[in-house]
């Protein structure tokens, strides 16, 4: 008898640590990425108590243990956020954490950044990954991952203008000397804006091309200096208003670009001359200029330059890239995430606050890049949330809820068998 008591012990204390892991599992159903868990049992060691004449022994088991409780890393629903640093992994891996000395990892991407600039957890775990070198500009993956830092209050250089295109149409029908002109805005070595005209004058043979840029930011008393070399410079159309070479005569080869030089003035701001040069083609080769029958208009127009711009916005791009936006539209990677796996990750510890360690059985982290070696690939402004199944862990509950009332009805029972027992020698 007393075996019975030990053996549905055994099963109330199992059936007791199913509903302890199921109530955790609720407990965080709404945790970002949190993996469920498993309790898995074993029985325990075997009594003999005799055979039977072949000699097959017969054997009464002594209850029930756990063995272990193995967490689940399938995927959880990986849904939008719309929040610029939140971060979700589609796939195996895992983001790597620094908290003091320790390295943890952890599947939740719900990142911020702190009044340093430094990419953290909630718990204040730094997020590791690869940074831009502030010196050359290069990101190198190649290097040891470290805390991703992000310069707050960056600012671009400015990049003065060296090319500029402009694409229009000349009107085929104006008359001799009829005129056209465009602005467009160009920066100075010191990202100081200027506005440069263009201006198209009808000649006796296609139409003479001049640049001119305001004499008070080159220190002159003119209204206007020329700027373009060997103003003005004739360009010409064939009988199908396609755009022939400019220049008088044309160069060989044709580059069908003219040279805007600012060398003859000085710079009231003390920027350097600008030397610009005007492509009458677009990236493909084809002219950007026409003389069709239609009036005279700008279709597009570009330059390289720009002015000096500030960081304003941080986000994290699909594929693990921290994007910085700048105050005048740039964009530029200022970081990578890093991304860690394991041979066994069922057997990393948890720690809590949603990280986990390396353990004996789950084998070194294996570090690298996003969409390399396995390790999945990074979704921004989202968020990989729990995978726990509402219905699969109300199924388990009611099953460990009738385990243990199972073994209770059997410590019932047996303790009613042990007192007929010893109401025998009454």
């Amino acid at each position: 008898m007393p075996s019975s008591f030990s053996t549905a012990l055994s099963g109330l204390r199992g059936s007791a640590s199913a509903v302890d892991v199921i109530a955790n599992n609720l407990a965080n159903m709404n945790t970002i990425a949190y993996k469920t868990s498993a309790a898995q049992f074993s029985d325990l060691i075997y009594q003999q108590v005799g055979q039977n004449r072949s000699g097959v022994p017969f054997q009464i088991g002594l209850g029930t243990a756990p063995i272990s409780v193995i967490r689940q890393f399938d995927q959880g629903t990986i849904q939008n956020t719309s929040g610029l640093l939140d971060t979700a992994v589609q796939g195996a891996g895992f983001f790597i954490l620094k908290r003091g000395d320790a390295v943890l990892y952890t599947r939740a991407g719900n990142f911020q950044l702190n009044a340093g600039g430094q990419l953290i957890t909630g718990f204040s775990d730094r997020v590791q990954g690869w940074v831009q070198d502030a010196a050359t500009g290069v990101l190198n993956t190649s290097l040891p991952v470290t805390d991703i830092i992000i310069p707050v209050g960056k600012a671009l250089a400015p990049r003065a203008t060296n090319l500029t295109r402009i694409g229009l149409n000349l009107n085929a029908n104006s008359l001799l000397g009829d005129k056209f002109s465009t602005p467009l805005q160009i920066f100075d070595t010191l990202g100081a804006a200027h506005i440069l005209t263009f201006s198209f004058t009808k000649a006796a043979v296609g139409w003479d091309l001049e640049v001119r840029i305001p004499g008070a930011e080159v220190g002159t008393a003119n209204p206007t200096e020329s700027v373009l070399s060997g103003a003005p410079v004739n360009i010409t159309f064939d009988s199908n208003g396609v755009l022939v070479n400019p220049g008088v005569p044309p160069p060989i080869p044709p580059p069908y670009n003219v040279t805007i030089d600012s060398s003859a003035f000085t710079f009231v701001n003390g920027a350097a001359p600008l030397n610009i040069s005007w492509s009458l083609l677009d990236p493909q080769g084809v002219p950007t200029i026409t003389q069709f029958a239609q009036a005279s208009a700008v279709s597009s127009s570009s330059q390289n330059g720009t002015a000096s711009a500030q960081l304003t916005t941080v986000s994290i791009a699909d594929g693990g890239n921290l994007v910085g936006i700048f105050s005048d539209g740039q964009t530029q990677v200022l970081a990578r995430l890093a991304l860690a796996t394991f041979i066994s990750p069922l057997t990393l510890a948890a720690v809590g606050s949603n990280a986990f360690i390396v353990s004996s059985a789950s084998g070194t982290a294996a570090v690298g890049t996003p969409d390399t070696g396995g390790r999945g690939s990074v979704v921004g402004a989202s968020l990989e949330f729990s995978n726990v199944d509402i219905a699969k862990e109300f199924t388990s509950l009611m099953t460990a809820q009738r385990g243990f009332q199972a073994n209770s009805r059997v410590i019932t029972t047996a303790d009613e068998l042990n007192q007929e027992a010893i109401n025998l020698k009454r």
